[in-house]
């Protein structure tokens, strides 16, 4: 019964080894889609935000219908958007930032 039992376990060991090591299998992430090749954020020019605790905020969507959303947010909110690829912000008086 206990070799039975052992030669299961080396079976399937040698399966799920064996699976691993098979070219070209690997195991999927969930992968970030790709950047944008042109953002249409980077062609608008984004106004000053209307006070300095805010900032301008042009969010690359994706959509083909709505590529884009102008929003005015609090100056600590464009942190949640530096990993968004295509999306431009503009705090108070500042240079306008774009994430390519």
């Amino acid at each position: 019964m206990m070799r039975r039992r052992l030669a299961a376990f080396a079976t399937l060991a040698t399966i799920a080894l064996g699976t691993l090591a098979v070219p070209g299998l690997a195991l999927a992430e969930d992968p970030k889609p790709p950047p944008p090749t042109k953002s249409p954020c980077f062609d608008i020019v984004l106004d000053n935000p209307s006070n300095a605790n805010k900032a301008s905020l042009c969010h690359f969507t994706g959509s083909d219908g709505n590529p884009f959303n102008l929003n005015e947010v609090g100056a600590s909110a464009v942190n949640s958007h530096f990993d968004h690829h295509g999306d431009c912000y503009k705090f108070f008086n500042q240079p306008q930032v774009c994430i390519p």
